[in-house]
């Protein structure tokens, strides 16, 4: 879903997705913090996140998400 002008916030529900591998949401104007049941998604393999306005701190779940091996998280305001 890159560069497809989404906007608003990322729901918590996104952690309900379990069987996600690949998340890719960059080139959009996703606001507010990156829900921290992000974390839930053990399956996940790609994120990318990147050139949003995501704001806050990155959920400390995303350093414990073993198979991950891309996270792209630059261009937002995350501290």
């Amino acid at each position: 879903l890159t560069n497809n002008g989404l906007s608003g916030r990322l729901s918590e529900s996104i952690g309900n997705l379990t069987f996600m591998k690949e998340l890719d949401l960059s080139d959009n104007d996703i606001k507010g913090s990156i829900p921290l049941e992000l974390g839930k998604l053990s399956n996940l393999v790609y994120l990318r996140l990147s050139y949003n306005a995501f704001t806050g701190a990155a959920p400390d779940g995303l350093a414990e998400m073993k198979g991950l091996q891309l996270l792209q998280l630059q261009s937002n305001r995350i501290t």
